[in-house]
């Protein structure tokens, strides 16, 4: 597990999620042992079937990141030195599945593991599950597009489609479930929509503020999103724990245009309306 996650951190290969592990994860990562973990931060002590972790600060929803892909354990004979080849027979795992057939960008093939060890895991549970895994194949077709994924469940291509529909397609897919003959589920995400500043250029934290202050989110939920997300005042998701609306006591539920106004007026910008035209005097 210790060196999954020193792997992790070590590589940092482009689009991966590592920075969830040394940075908000408050592991960190050290130059001095090839940007591993720092020494002592990950222990297994006093055997190697217990590890413990000392961060560098709290962090709330430490064990989400835990149970998020980038954490998981791969075998040492993984590549240690780049990305770890996705192709049959090089994705070594335990889980309920085995991938048996790989077509980049395009389909995934899994086939039931007879051998695997939690077949029993939800026994006595209140779920109508006898045996994992439920299902002997699972075959995941990847689109390039919302259009092709609503085309698909349209169609009946495919059994299940999630994540990428847009809002519209999404909210036509609801209101047509019933002729189409498919059901429509909506649950909580973690999943977020932010603005980013670059502080290197926006340096003064008075803009930043006024942008604050100027945000809709009532509009941005209902014309942007059809009224399916819930407006967000924290950096953390509503539906992780220890979530605290913290900006909305900062700076209001609903838009409050004079006193983004008078911020960017103190940093000597003028503002015209209704045009919404933002120059600097300097």
């Amino acid at each position: 597990m210790k060196a999954s996650i020193d792997r992790a951190i070590r590589l940092d290969i482009a689009g991966s999620a590592a920075f969830l592990l040394y940075d908000v994860g408050a592991l960190g990562r050290s130059a001095a042992n090839g940007n591993n973990t720092a020494p002592g931060v990950i222990t297994t002590t006093p055997n190697d079937k217990t590890i413990t972790f000392h961060l560098s600060r709290p962090v709330s929803f430490f064990n989400d990141l835990m149970a998020f892909s980038v954490s998981a354990p791969v075998p040492l004979s993984y590549s240690q030195t780049g990305e770890q080849p996705s192709t049959v027979g090089n994705v070594i795992g335990s889980g309920p599945y085995m991938m048996t057939q790989h077509t980049p960008n395009t389909l995934v093939v899994l086939q039931a593991n007879p051998t695997y060890y939690g077949s029993n895991i939800y026994a006595g549970s209140s779920l109508p599950i006898a045996s994992v895994p439920v299902m002997p194949k699972v075959t995941i077709n990847i689109r390039s597009s919302a259009t092709a994924l609503k085309q698909d469940i349209e169609t009946k291509t495919v059994d299940v489609v999630y994540r990428t529909l847009t809002p519209s397609d999404l909210t036509d897919l609801q209101n047509r479930a019933t002729a189409l003959g498919i059901k429509v589920d909506l649950g909580a995400s973690p999943q977020i929509r932010y603005l980013v500043f670059n502080v290197n250029t926006i340096t003064k934290k008075e803009i930043r503020q006024a942008i604050a202050y100027s945000v809709n989110r009532a509009d941005i939920r209902n014309i942007v999103f059809n009224g399916l997300v819930d407006p967000l005042y924290s950096m953390v998701p509503s539906s992780f724990p220890y979530n605290a609306p913290v900006f909305q006591a900062k700076f209001g539920a609903s838009p409050d245009c004079a006193q983004a106004n008078a911020l960017l007026t103190a940093q000597g910008y003028a503002i015209t309306f209704p045009a919404i035209w933002i120059a600097r005097d300097r």
